[in-house]
């Protein structure tokens, strides 16, 4: 839910429910906050989005006006940013079936994308396209040197 709100447009998110006891374990009950989930869920996420991340120049920088399009799925959201001379995606998919898009509309500069968080994978582009799958609920992050 983080990155398909960053990828509709917000700029700030806010996490909360850590002190409702009903979602705690025994251990966490005693401390008084839901530290299970900081360290399994929302850690991994904060960081991966935190102004040291790779990601973080993607966050601030505008949307990009580039024609970069989707197809092969209606329900796989995504937005374009540039930041210096990187190019990333970010790209989501809702529920349903594990789907195989393509991605039409890069520039002619882009050729091997790393997708972060999930090294060594890489996707090729060629002629300004390139397919990658998306399973339920999977997130991918393109960064195009």
């Amino acid at each position: 839910m983080t990155y398909q709100a960053i990828i509709n447009g917000a700029r700030g998110v806010m996490y909360f429910g850590g002190n409702i006891a009903a979602a705690m374990t025994a251990g966490d009950a005693r401390l008084g906050w839901n530290w299970t989930y900081w360290r399994k869920i929302l850690r991994p996420v904060i960081e991966e989005i935190g102004d040291k991340s790779p990601l973080a120049p993607a966050l601030v920088a505008p949307d990009s006006t580039l024609p970069v399009r989707i197809s092969g799925a209606a329900d796989v959201e995504f937005c374009v940013r540039q930041a210096g001379s990187d190019l990333f995606i970010l790209a989501c998919k809702r529920e349903g079936a594990t789907v195989k898009v393509e991605f039409t509309g890069l520039p002619d500069g882009a050729a091997t994308g790393e997708l972060l968080y999930e090294e060594p994978r890489t996707v090729t582009a060629r002629n300004g396209r390139f397919t990658d799958w998306f399973a339920p609920f999977e997130v991918h992050v393109y960064r195009f040197h």
